[in-house]
């Protein structure tokens, strides 16, 4: 079984060079695991970023094929840099300031991605944050 405070302590080694938190939600926008920020926060972002995904598979471009699925997702406000992936069942989501060069965050945000991949593929034996 997986230990939710090891996803967090992994979460947390990516809060750092402008990366001000990450967040790992279900698709339907519940935390798995956080670092760096107020739970409120964090669930809030989380119910935003599954709305945005949602709506941009349901209205977006359409996708034909699992090779044309949507990916990652960015959003950019005057207050943050966010970079949203989906990981198995799961969407992760690395937030930084404006400012933060979007290559970097990406590299990262993949790098976190894959180390996450074989973990959450055990999703049906972790619990969710309440």
């Amino acid at each position: 079984m997986i230990v939710a405070s090891k996803l967090t302590e992994l979460l947390a080694n990516y809060v750092h060079d402008g990366i001000l938190s990450v967040i790992l939600a279900d698709r339907d926008g519940r935390i798995l695991a956080y670092s760096g920020g107020s739970l409120a926060s964090a669930r809030a972002l989380a119910a935003i970023i599954d709305n945005a995904w949602l709506a941009y598979n349901r209205h977006g471009t359409p996708i034909t094929t699992e090779n044309e699925a949507l990916k990652s997702l960015w959003i950019q406000n005057e207050n943050a840099s966010h970079v949203v992936l989906k990981v198995s069942d799961f969407l992760l989501c690395l937030t930084a300031t404006p400012n933060s060069n979007v290559n970097v965050l990406a590299k990262k945000a993949e790098d976190l991605a894959s180390k996450l991949s074989p973990l959450v593929e055990l999703k049906n034996s972790v619990n969710l944050l309440p």
